[in-house]
């Protein structure tokens, strides 16, 4: 028979008896920092695509008779969309990482809460 007394606390009774306090917290805090990420990156785009070089993007420049001031011209607007390009692409890997952040925190959250396996 099994004794009650000689049971693991927490076993057999409902509760997670591997449930681990620290781990949890651990978890919880991977995770705000994972988030606190991804609102600074949400922010920054909407920085940086609200500012002065979309503004420059979208102002039609003048036509010269001259053909090296248009040549100038078209490559100030390809530089400026380059630039926008690779910010873009640089705030959309700082986005996956933050939720892979956010992700690995909700993960060793919920690690910390699953009951030890059985031996």
């Amino acid at each position: 028979m099994d004794d009650v007394a000689t049971r693991p606390q927490g076993a057999g009774n409902g509760d997670r008896g591997g449930a681990d306090g620290p781990g949890r917290l651990l978890g919880l805090l991977v995770f705000v920092i994972g988030v606190g990420l991804l609102i600074f990156v949400f922010l920054t785009a909407y920085q940086e695509f609200s500012g002065p070089a979309m503004a420059r993007l979208g102002v039609p420049t003048a036509t010269s008779p001259v053909p090296s001031e248009n040549a100038n011209a078209a490559a100030s607007d390809l530089n400026v969309s380059l630039q926008l390009l690779m910010k873009a692409i640089f705030l959309f890997v700082l986005g996956y990482l933050s939720s892979a952040v956010a992700g690995r925190g909700i993960a060793m959250y919920h690690a910390a809460r699953l009951p030890d396996a059985p031996e």
